[in-house]
């Protein structure tokens, strides 16, 4: 690999560097230093190509990061790279998914992709690998790439199938990690259909979206995922006002302040017609209060 070859480049360097610095006085000190700094360069290589240049992290360690960097994000872009900057760098690439995210909130879309295209061929971890495709998938989305779109959803599809086919494999700590996932892809298919006027496919991939929420109970994952809820049409005017009301409400308390701009900019947008505003204004407190 890469890292081998770059790690056994260094390693000789530095292995030349010492055997001339140390000068045995004999010939056969001389064989005898040389085969003991070989054996402990070559160590020291497999040492950090087996790491991949850094310490692996446990299950337990790997979903604390997740769960921490998918709370940051939804709070700011500092908040997130915050969280990038102290945390220990992992070879399966959560860190470098979140730092493409931060690449394409940031509108750096080239970057972002060539991030997630590097995680997508290098990383053997199908959840991360699934995380990158939702990221083009998103920039795709943003950029009006529609064939670029649906090409990775379909890859999208045919990475759940193979998680799918491995769920026993999965840990307590997966599973949560992929059921999060799973909500993502559901909210960027909704958001395009919306986007196109599909309303049909919107409608039934928000029915599919609402059978998954309940798999959840991170805050954050179903605040994110009733920002469609609350555009569904199957919703009455009030229910609308309900989830957006409670959804800003519950993410200005727990600091979300992506949440809660979007939540806010959904509410101003509603409440700019003067009929749907009359009608909220009459039935708000019992909603505010139900």
């Amino acid at each position: 690999s890469r890292i081998l070859w770059r790690n056994t480049i260094r390693i000789n360097h530095i292995y030349m560097r010492l055997y001339h610095v140390v000068q045995p006085p004999t010939r056969y000190n001389n064989i005898t230093m040389r085969h003991i700094l070989k054996l402990l360069l070559i160590t020291l290589t497999a040492t950090i190509s087996s790491c991949g240049g850094s310490p692996a992290l446990t299950d337990g360690e790997q979903a604390q990061l997740y769960n921490r960097l998918n709370t940051a994000r939804f709070i700011s872009i500092d908040s997130l790279g915050s969280v990038i900057r102290e945390a220990i760098p992992d070879r399966q690439g959560t860190i470098a998914n979140s730092s493409a995210y931060i690449a394409f909130m940031q509108m750096d879309y080239e970057k972002s992709q060539k991030t997630y295209d590097s995680i997508i061929s290098h990383t053997d971890n199908e959840l991360e690998r699934f995380e990158a495709i939702l990221g083009i998938m998103r920039i795709s989305n943003r950029t009006s790439a529609d064939r670029k779109y649906h090409d990775y959803r379909a890859k999208a599809i045919r990475t759940m199938q193979r998680i799918d086919e491995e769920a026993s494999n999965l840990t307590p700590a997966h599973i949560t990690k992929y059921n999060g996932q799973r909500l993502e892809f559901h909210i960027l298919s909704a958001n395009h259909y919306a986007a196109m006027g599909m309303y049909e496919k919107y409608a039934n991939t928000v029915t599919e979206l609402q059978q998954i929420l309940p798999l959840t109970s991170d805050t954050a994952t179903i605040l994110n995922a009733d920002l469609v809820n609350a555009s569904s049409r199957s919703n009455t005017l009030a229910e609308r006002f309900r989830i957006l009301f409670r959804g800003a409400t519950r993410s200005r308390l727990k600091g979300y302040q992506w949440l809660t701009g979007h939540y806010k900019l959904m509410l101003a947008t509603m409440l700019r017609d003067q009929s749907t505003a009359d009608s909220i204004s009459k039935i708000s407190p019992a909603i505010s209060t139900g």
